[in-house]
């Protein structure tokens, strides 16, 4: 879990470094950014999750007490690759002012019965520099490919994770109080061990609503998002949805930067025998 904490708190960084320097901000989201929720296809063989097709989350992002951009997290259907059939999972964030506009997308392919990710690509557009990265991975061959950059890439599991699908499986862990997780499941090697600390149950209240919440730690090995400085936490909903509720990191020189849900579509849950 090294890129997608670079990335996406550079992401956000950015965003709020813009206010700190007298600048307005808030991108506006088109409003077909991502598909209608699709029908979720009968008779796959899937594990049992707490998401479906379809969910949509809606979050705002702030500085302080400061709106500085808006994100969606979603499920925008069920794809098939080599065979396997696949989440689509999505990430995008969106911010800033003309001229110095974030537009950042994240697409997670994570298998329905393994759970593991097959294809992972990120599309980052901050400022006037934009960048495409795409990753296949053959989690039975323990390998994969960063296209166009190198081949053959040695991977530690054969269930691996990408820096989205990370974030769906904790949502399926039960996540028992005072516990620490240590996976080593991160696609690139150096991002292992990954560390999951379950701090504390608590009732959060965001845009969305109040909820119970349960709220964990993720630990990486690298800066970024989530290495020990930023002291970042996640508020899960404590229920069977375990949607993100508020993400909270510490960004030097800029204080507080948070992620809080403003609206939830629930999805449609794969119903296959397997």
């Amino acid at each position: 879990m090294t890129r997608f904490p670079s990335l996406f708190a550079g992401s956000l960084i950015l965003v709020a470094a813009q206010l700190a320097t007298g600048h307005s901000a808030l991108a506006q989201i088109p409003p077909d950014s991502l598909q209608p929720p699709p029908t979720a296809p009968v008779g796959i063989c899937a594990t049992p999750v707490p998401f479906g097709v379809g969910e949509r989350m809606e979050f705002s992002v702030q500085w302080g007490v400061l709106s500085v951009g808006e994100a969606q997290v979603a499920v925008t259907g069920v794809d098939t690759v080599r065979g396997h059939p696949t989440y689509v999972l999505d990430w995008t964030l969106q911010g800033g002012v003309p001229l110095a506009r974030v537009n950042d997308h994240y697409r997670s392919w994570m298998d329905v019965r393994s759970l593991a990710s097959r294809r992972y690509i990120q599309e980052i557009h901050q400022l006037r520099r934009e960048r495409l990265r795409h990753f296949e991975l053959y989690p039975e061959e323990r390998r994969y490919d960063f296209v166009g950059v190198e081949e053959g890439l040695d991977l530690l599991s054969d269930t691996p994770l990408d820096d989205i699908s990370f974030v769906f499986y904790l949502r399926t862990l039960p996540l028992e109080l005072d516990e620490e997780l240590t996976l080593n499941r991160y696609f690139r090697e150096h991002g292992n061990p990954v560390r999951v600390q379950v701090l504390r149950r608590e009732e959060v209240t965001v845009p969305a609503g109040t909820f119970p919440s349960v709220v964990v730690r993720p630990i990486i090995r690298s800066r970024g998002l989530w290495d020990e400085d930023s002291e970042a936490e996640v508020h899960l909903s404590d229920d069977e949805d375990r949607r993100i509720l508020r993400i909270r990191m510490r960004a030097p020189a800029l204080g507080s930067l948070t992620m809080e849900l403003d609206s939830f579509t629930p999805g449609e849950p794969l119903r296959g025998i397997c």
